[in-house]
């Protein structure tokens, strides 16, 4: 598993996050 693939794929989650706030943490 590459760092940069984590990066880009925490990346992704947070920018989710803040779209959709709390029920983003509903997913998981």
């Amino acid at each position: 598993f590459r760092e940069k693939e984590l990066l880009n794929s925490i990346n992704d989650y947070q920018s989710r996050q803040r779209r959709f706030g709390k029920t983003g943490a509903q997913i998981l």
